[in-house]
């Protein structure tokens, strides 16, 4: 016995700890979901490590698209392309279905981003402002700051420049953090720089660079340095302009320092100092190469075949084009394949959107189909309670007819008994006053009797009609709705049929049935009667409580016990039968 409690206890309590286990790995999914959360926008890096470590298995549905919307944020904030990800519809459907207004504007940015990254600019322009909308009704400015920035890229590549300062200029306004703000401004410079607004442009420039090195973000100051400086060189301020590629190149961490070479070495040649701008372009090669920078080396080599030919070296000035061409067929090479790799990657996008689509109209087909057919189901049933109704109410207007003649031939029996007495007194008179003429008063009677007994057939006939479409209508009905008709008709819900229609039977015939047909048992017997009756097998099987197909098998059964043929009625057959006994009994 205490081996067996122990047994039980040890069971428990291992339940219990893989239990507690379980529930404390999944708080641990949640705390993680709930610090990437909190670190998204300042750490994103960060985030999408503590996200790494979650058992995605043990999330719920909501809990599971949350970390895949966190996750998918965390890497495009990171820089990852994110466009091709064919999760993104699946998201922002989910979390517009959910009503969720912060996380679907979420989603709808990348969406966005997505639809805009395969070339399809006019839905992803609508679907950037209707995220916007739906961010606007969230205290989320960040997000709201990434929209509007988003959207203002878009109009840029659009050359849609007044409706890009617009969208850049509200970004600013919700950003909250000096990197974003930081990267807004210069996006809004280099804006007006293409607008040959330069005067608004280094405005812009001037806070960038004075909130850089306030904030001590080195990387964005390169960044807000070479851009003022390009803005200086095209208004003639070469100097200046100089001066802050130089003051780039001093800065710490400087990870680009070939494009400030290009630009100073472009500076000397301008000013036809040709030895030092051979310098600054040598040492931009040298940086291009190490790098592998294709993209950048054209335009590098065109530079210095220039100087070469202003300083009069033609040979060196014939290999930089050289080199110039050589790197500018490999570039549009390169083009060429990324081109077909884009394409491949927006056929495969478009499919597997098309898919989702497809997949999305089914759903909404389904449940078209089903509201269909619960409303068809609906129609059908009230017009079925509707119909039963009506049968009730008819059932019970024919009910208080028979009610009435069952009184009425009552009454006729009444009068009948009465009249038989009257007669009967009348020939006893008759007979003790020896009159011996008592024909007249016998067809007397034989006539009322003959009118009762027809009053009688009719009444009878009446209600086993009456009898039978009851029958039928709890045939078709529930249990509930055959006891329901049985009170309102009869006033009980026991009543049974099989009595009300014995009732009918003439008196002595199912006497008469068992004597000439022996081999009959008492449930054929019962059958042939009710056959008198003009009772159908419905109505037979309801009253005899039995199933239909039985009544059929029991037919079957008297025709061969009795030797009755196929074409030839069981009632007819039954009626000469009885008819023959009748008459050799009279004689």
């Amino acid at each position: 016995m205490k081996f067996s409690s122990m047994k039980n206890y040890l069971l428990i309590s291992t339940c219990l700890l893989i239990f507690s286990c379980a529930q404390r790995e999944n708080s641990d999914n949640l705390r993680f979901i709930s610090e990437s959360r909190e670190l998204l926008y300042e750490l994103p890096d960060s985030a999408l490590t503590l996200l790494d470590g979650v058992d995605v298995a043990r999330l719920n549905k909501a809990q599971r698209m949350e970390y895949f919307l966190l996750r998918l944020d965390a890497r495009s904030l990171t820089g990852i392309d994110v466009s091709q990800d064919v999760d993104i519809f699946v998201l922002h459907d989910w979390f517009q279905r959910r009503k969720d207004i912060e996380k679907s504007a979420t989603a709808g940015l990348h969406a966005a981003e997505a639809l805009y990254m395969n070339d399809q600019k006019a839905e992803a322009t609508d679907l950037f402002l209707k995220s916007f909308d739906l961010a606007l009704k969230t205290p989320n400015n960040r997000l709201k700051a990434r929209i509007k920035g988003r959207l203002g890229d878009g109009y840029y590549e659009f050359g849609v420049l007044d409706q890009a300062l617009l969208s850049y200029k509200e970004a600013l306004e919700f950003a909250q953090d000096a990197r974003s703000k930081i990267e807004i401004m210069n996006k809004i410079g280099n804006t007006y720089q293409l607008e040959y607004q330069f005067t608004d442009a280094l405005m812009f420039y001037d806070g960038a660079e004075k909130l850089s090195r306030n904030v001590g973000d080195t990387e964005m100051l390169i960044t807000t340095l070479q851009n003022k400086g390009v803005a200086l060189k095209m208004t003639g301020n070469s100097a200046q302009a100089a001066e802050l590629f130089f003051d780039a190149l001093t800065a710490e961490n400087m990870k680009d320092s070939a494009i400030l070479f290009l630009n100073i070495a472009e500076i000397y040649f301008e000013t036809q100092n040709f030895d030092t701008a051979f310098q600054y372009g040598t040492k931009a090669l040298s940086v291009l190469e190490k790098d592998a920078a294709i993209h950048r080396l054209p335009s590098a080599y065109r530079l210095m075949a220039l100087i070469e030919i202003e300083r009069k070296n033609s040979g060196n000035a014939v290999y930089y084009l050289t080199m110039h061409d050589f790197y500018l067929h490999k570039i549009i090479e390169r083009e060429k394949t990324t081109a077909l790799f884009e394409a491949q990657q927006k056929y495969d996008f478009e499919k597997a959107q098309a898919a989702f689509t497809i997949k999305q109209r089914n759903h909404i087909i389904i449940i078209l189909c089903t509201l269909l057919a619960i409303i068809v189901l609906t129609i059908w049933l009230r017009l079925s309670a509707i119909r039963k109704e009506r049968t009730i109410a008819q059932l019970m207007l024919k009910l208080d007819d028979l009610r009435q003649a069952e009184e009425q031939l009552r009454q006729s029996e009444n009068h009948l008994k009465e009249a038989e007495n009257h007669i009967i007194t009348l020939i006893t008179d008759a007979v003790c006053a020896e009159e011996k003429n008592t024909s007249e008063n016998e067809k007397e009677i034989n006539d009322l009797r003959n009118r009762y007994d027809q009053q009688a057939k009719t009444f009878m006939s009446q209600y086993f009609n009456l009898l039978t479409q009851i029958a039928r209508e709890c045939k078709n009905s529930e249990a509930k709705e055959i006891n329901r008709l049985k009170r309102l008709l009869f006033g009980s819900s026991d009543y049974d049929f099989w009595a009300a229609s014995e009732k009918l039977i003439p008196k002595g015939l199912l006497t008469k049935i068992k004597k000439c047909c022996p081999e009959l048992d008492a449930t054929e017997v019962k059958i042939c009667c009710l056959t008198f009756l003009n009772a159908d097998a419905t109505a037979i099987s309801i009253a005899l409580n039995l199933k239909e197909v039985t009544i059929y098998n029991n037919t079957s059964r008297i025709r061969k016990k009795l030797g009755i043929e196929k074409q030839k009625n069981i009632k007819w057959f039954l009626e000469e039968k009885l008819q023959k006994i009748s008459h050799s009994n009279n004689k």
